[in-house]
């Protein structure tokens, strides 16, 4: 099992140097890799995104323990986008190297989320009609004037899109804390605060690294929709690019203490 730190302070030096953000190298890179493994990087996403589909299926559980298991299963991702870079051999099995420490990688992706998804949650208690949802769902509500009303009110409501910002603004504060546990050895909540200081510097760059995917994610789809699993596992090699480039200075890099701490 790999040992996990709370050490921070090689990810902050980095931190507090600042980073150029190389949107153009993040995506060519991070293609160079994915194309490497490209059938191996799909067959994977679909596997794992139709597991979790599943586990989604439990009753009150099986949501909490989607989000969970999507960081055990997703870190794979990373981790099989470094052993590329680094030219080890590919093995199909390395994509489920995350289940080495469920865990630290479950609560990374479970914490994040919730975090994440907070804000959304308040919104909807705020601004939600729950005495005509329940109508709705009873079928007490029949009346397609009435339903219709209802749904725009969903969609016209303010507060609906402030919660929706917040919701895009704290994902993408946190969207190395993943890698920054896989494969940086940090426990989860270290990473989310090493992830959250580093994104906070150029958060608008990384919103339109986010934009980016999305054509990407179109494309995926138009490919009988089943190009949509390259398309999010392009999307993490590009994610892992970013984060090797970033936590690494001229060589005197986090990235050869990473890799002293995972040989320890």
């Amino acid at each position: 099992m790999p040992t996990y730190q709370d050490d921070t302070s090689a990810f902050d030096q980095v931190i507090s140097q600042g980073y150029e953000f190389k949107m153009g190298y993040y995506f060519s890179e991070g293609w160079q890799i994915f194309r490497q493994q490209m059938w191996a990087f799909w067959g994977f996403t679909l596997l794992a995104t139709l597991a979790l589909a599943l586990v989604a299926q439990f009753p009150i559980l099986g949501a909490f323990a989607q989000i969970f298991l999507g960081g055990v299963m997703y870190a794979g991702l990373f981790i099989v986008a470094n052993n590329i870079r680094k030219g080890k051999a590919f093995e199909f099995s390395d994509f489920f190297r995350g289940t080495d420490d469920v865990l630290q990688l479950g609560l990374t992706q479970l914490v994040t989320g919730l975090i994440a998804i907070l804000p959304m949650l308040l919104t909807f208690l705020l601004a939600f009609d729950y005495s005509k949802a329940w109508a709705l769902y009873t079928r007490e509500m029949t009346d397609p004037n009435e339903i219709s009303e209802f749904a725009l009110s969903l969609f016209t409501d303010w507060r609906i899109y402030v919660g929706l910002l917040a919701t895009i603004f704290l994902s993408l504060l946190y969207i190395f804390a993943l890698p920054l546990v896989a494969l940086g050895r940090l426990k989860f909540w270290p990473a989310m605060e090493v992830s959250r200081k580093t994104v906070s510097q150029q958060w608008w760059n990384f919103l339109l690294m986010n934009v980016l995917f999305t054509p990407v994610l179109l494309i995926g789809l138009l490919v009988l929709c089943l190009g949509i699993y390259a398309a999010m596992a392009y999307m993490y090699c590009v994610i892992y690019v970013a984060y090797t480039d970033i936590y690494q200075v001229e060589g005197s890099s986090a990235e050869n203490i990473i890799d002293e701490i995972g040989s320890n």
